[in-house]
């Protein structure tokens, strides 16, 4: 299905491109969008909002992971065969932390992807702006995805360009 889609792609590129060619002095280039997302610093400082928005919630689900390790090993160790009050209680904290833990990963991942797709896109949306405003100053005709360019010359290349402007703003 996906090898469709870029089959798809490039012939709408080539249709493009060659009803481009025909017309006097039409100027194409193209851009390696992933390294202009990944390598920004706009990207970068997105992952650091991340960070520092949820970051104490991981380290908070990682400490009761721990102590969920360490509640099943004493139970292992001293509820082996036992049936008393303290074993009935270290197994009722145990499935209560368990439980816990598992609700508030499922409320932090659902969190992270909601904030996650929010940065991105943020970030898309900044990266075509700065395509466009490269494109209009270079008197661009057409950018291309470089992903569906069969050949280019490097001179056609504005992926630096788009990039130093992004890591500008």
């Amino acid at each position: 299905m996906q090898s469709r889609i870029i089959l798809l792609s490039l012939f709408l590129s080539l249709l493009a491109v060659s009803s481009f060619s025909f017309s006097a002095g039409a100027r194409l280039a193209y851009i390696d969008i992933k390294e202009v997302i990944f390598k920004s610093k706009t990207k970068k400082d997105a992952d650091k909002r991340l960070n520092d928005q949820f970051g104490k919630q991981e380290e908070q689900i990682k400490n009761d992971r721990k102590k969920l390790k360490a509640l099943a090993e004493k139970l292992k160790k001293n509820g082996a065969g036992k049936v008393d009050d303290a074993t009935f209680k270290l197994q009722a904290e145990y499935v209560k932390l368990k439980r816990k833990i598992k609700m508030e990963t499922a409320r932090f991942e659902q969190q992270v992807r909601a904030k996650q797709m929010k940065e991105r896109k943020a970030i898309h949306d900044k990266v075509m702006k700065a395509i466009i405003q490269v494109a209009k100053k270079e008197n661009l005709d057409v950018v291309l995805a470089k992903r569906v360019v069969v050949y280019k010359n490097d001179k056609s290349d504005i992926t630096a360009k788009v990039r130093a402007l992004l890591d500008k703003k």
